[in-house]
């Protein structure tokens, strides 16, 4: 059920500048949340629980907080694009997700960053490549692609293992396309003062 299908963006990605203008732009998400409130998954999740179901403010609630994490990770990477003045209607890009985890991999499907469709209609191709040794099997674990992804798609694919394995077996031999843009949601650097 999540995260649910949002519109095309009806004005350019610089002009959105957070959650407000994001949602301003969505109109009503209502329609969107309740069917997920009374679906099957819901139901089966209090009854599996033990525990009882909240109010459905409470519960409309927490699938917003749910959503915006499955949101947040298109909307980082497109806010890079935008930052680092990449076009994708000029042509494909690669990105590559250094750090991924079970966090953004565990249940992962092909189509969970279409955002970044609906942010860049028309574009010329985004591939995200997810690589981390915490990388979890499943519909994403396909091979990168070697050339340019499909117009107007978002392509996913994984690998496990830190990331210059993966530049060293994949990107070097030629089998991987490198990087216009590396993006690290929480790549796992730390400051420490001594």
């Amino acid at each position: 059920d999540l995260p649910f299908p949002t519109q095309v963006w009806p004005c350019p990605p610089n002009k959105v500048n957070g959650w407000r203008d994001w949602l301003c732009m969505q109109g009503d998400l209502t329609p969107k949340l309740d069917p997920i409130l009374s679906g099957q998954n819901m139901i089966d999740l209090w009854s599996n629980g033990s525990r009882p179901r909240p109010e459905d403010s409470e519960l409309r609630e927490s699938v917003w907080r749910v959503c915006s994490e499955f949101l947040s990770r298109p909307l980082t990477i497109g806010l890079g694009i935008r930052m680092f003045q990449l076009d994708p209607y000029s042509r494909p890009l690669t990105v590559h997700l250094v750090g991924a985890s079970h966090n953004e991999t565990l249940g992962a499907r092909t189509t969970d960053l279409d955002e970044l469709s609906r942010m860049f209609p028309g574009h010329q191709g985004l591939e995200v490549v997810m690589v981390g040794p915490e990388v979890v099997p499943g519909p994403i674990m396909r091979p990168p692609l070697r050339a340019f992804g499909p117009r107007g798609r978002v392509y996913i694919s994984g690998y496990k293992g830190l990331y210059h394995e993966f530049w060293e077996e994949v990107v070097e031999k030629g089998n991987a396309a490198k990087p216009n843009l590396v993006v690290g949601f929480h790549p796992g650097m730390f400051t420490f003062t001594i």
